[in-house]
């Protein structure tokens, strides 16, 4: 059986509203997971290449590939279903980088309110 549209609405915002409800902890999660990965690249792609192409190389694809493309396809009309498929693999980040992230999150907390 199908599911009505306001059920299937439901679920969406249910598993979005999971993961954002403490938006403190989620943004922590997001730049702690995002610092990492970025990090990482050049110290992988030296080994391929010199430092200097590495840099170079690694700055573009940042630029390109994890900061315009997403925020410029995730604003558009698809941005709840990029948010709904999205979440589970956040709220596997959130409990991976719990030690780190939950006591920046509640610093945050104490030092702008929640």
């Amino acid at each position: 059986m199908q599911k009505s549209a306001n059920e299937k609405d439901r679920e969406m915002a249910d598993r979005i509203l999971g993961v954002i409800t403490d938006h403190h902890l989620f943004l922590v999660t997001l730049l702690v997971g995002n610092a990492i990965v970025l990090e990482s690249l050049p110290l992988v792609i030296h080994l391929i290449m010199p430092d200097w192409a590495a840099i170079l190389f690694s700055t573009v694809i940042v630029l390109i590939v994890a900061e315009v493309v997403p925020m410029s396809y995730s604003t558009g009309t698809y941005k709840y279903i990029i948010a709904y498929y999205g979440a589970p693999l956040v709220s596997i980040m959130i409990k991976l980088f719990w030690p780190i992230c939950y006591p920046m999150a509640r610093g945050l907390d104490k030092l702008l309110g929640t």
